[in-house]
C-alpha cells in the first residue's frame, strides 16, 4: 500500500527524515526538492520501518531502492526494503538481482524466501583467500599469453 505523505510533510521534515537515514544534508536537500524521488524515498523509509533512522549503509541502499526500483518491481518494493534493513541486500548487484527475481514472480504468487536468497546471493560470502586463489589461478592459466602480449 502506497503511503500518501501528509500535507504537513514539509521540506524541512523530508530533509530531516533523509538525514536520519544517513544522507548528507546537501544530498537530503537535493532529494527533497525532487518530487518523484522524495515521494519514493519517503515511502521506502516508511515501508522499511526506518522513520527514526538507520545505519548509513542501510540508508544508502534504501536510497538506491527508491531511485532505481523499476515500475514492474514496485509492488514488491516493501519486501525488498525490509530485506535491506535485515542486511540481506547489501550491494547494488544484489538489488539488481532482487528486481530481476521479483519481476519473474507470477501475478498473485508469494515471494519464496529461499529462492529469493539464492537469486540475490543472500548469505554468500567470499573470503579474500578464495578471491586471491581465483586470481592466481587465472593468471597462471593465461601466463604465457600475458607475457607474450604484455597485457
Amino acid at each position: 500500500i502506497a503511503r500518501v505523505p501528509s500535507p504537513k510533510c514539509s521540506m524541512e521534515a523530508l530533509i530531516n527524515l533523509f538525514c536520519n537515514i544517513g544522507l548528507e544534508s546537501n544530498k537530503a536537500s537535493e532529494t527533497a526538492k525532487n518530487k518523484k524521488l522524495s515521494k519514493n524515498l519517503d515511502e521506502v523509509i516508511h515501508e522499511a520501518g526506518c522513520e527514526s533512522g538507520c545505519d548509513r549503509v542501510i540508508g544508502i541502499m534504501l536510497y538506491a531502492l527508491a531511485s532505481t526500483c523499476p515500475a514492474n518491481s514496485a509492488k514488491h518494493r516493501a519486501y525488498i526494503a525490509r530485506r535491506i534493513v535485515k542486511k540481506d541486500i547489501k550491494s547494488d548487484e544484489q538489488l539488481q538481482a532482487a528486481y530481476k527475481y521479483v519481476n519473474h514472480i507470477p501475478e498473485g504468487a508469494e515471494i519464496d524466501d529461499v529462492k529469493f536468497n539464492e537469486a540475490t546471493g543472500v548469505g554468500v560470502t567470499v573470503s579474500e583467500d578464495v578471491i586471491r586463489a581465483a586470481v592466481e589461478q587465472s593468471i597462471e592459466e593465461h601466463r604465457e599469453r600475458l607475457i607474450t602480449e604484455r597485457y
